[in-house]
């Protein structure tokens, strides 16, 4: 059976061990509750294996963001960030919105 323990070191943070091979599932929700306890983690690891994010300003500073599918399926998501408007549809994005992204597809979301 798999373990973890996590140590406080101080000043350094903490250092997390683990015993014996864990599950890729187990795996996956170790980092992901390292990421929490770091204040690491966001909407971001949220969202399904094949769909990447990336985010960034364009030259009015404004914040983009852009999500590819990176599967042969459709993909849906609950829209994380601040409301905007898909620059490929011309349409509005609203936090918490589903947004559905075709086989190989991407959306680019510009906010407001």
């Amino acid at each position: 059976m798999p373990g973890r323990c996590a140590r406080w070191i101080g000043v350094l943070g903490t250092l997390t061990y683990e015993a014996t091979a864990p599950t890729d599932l187990l795996q996956y929700e170790i980092i992901r509750d390292v990421l929490r306890r770091a204040g690491l983690a966001g909407a971001d690891q949220d969202l399904p294996e094949a769909v990447k994010v990336r985010h960034g300003r364009n030259t009015e500073g404004k914040l983009v963001h852009y999500y590819l599918n990176f599967s042969g399926r459709q993909q849906s998501i609950s829209y994380p960030s601040g409301d905007g408007i898909d620059l490929l549809t011309n349409s509005v994005v609203r936090k918490g919105q589903p947004l559905k992204l075709a086989p190989s597809d991407l959306a680019i979301v510009m906010e407001q």
